[in-house]
């Protein structure tokens, strides 16, 4: 089974585009064991329209695994930028 945990949000002004806000969740698998991300872009004036990007069983490690989500929300990332980010987070640990 599958959990969310929410971890933090950032508010975008993104110019001529509409504003959105990201939120960053932990994803757990209790199954597994395992622990990934997963960003929610949605837009400020509109319930319906959204995107998202996950990784799942990124770390058997909670800590680690809330440690990236920080990471992601201080780098300001959004599910578009989800993967370069993740390779410069595990770039930067190296």
């Amino acid at each position: 089974m599958e959990k969310l945990r929410f971890i933090g949000s950032k508010t975008f002004d993104a110019g001529i585009e509409k504003e959105f806000i990201v939120y960053y969740y932990i994803q757990m698998n209790e199954n597994s064991e395992t622990y990934g991300v997963r960003l929610e872009k949605k837009y400020l004036d509109e319930d319906k329209e959204f995107e998202y990007a996950e990784e799942k069983g990124i770390t058997k490690s909670f800590v680690f695994a809330e440690e990236l989500a920080n990471f992601l929300i201080d780098y300001e990332v959004t599910p578009i930028s989800l993967p370069e980010s993740l390779d410069a987070f595990f770039n930067e640990k190296e």
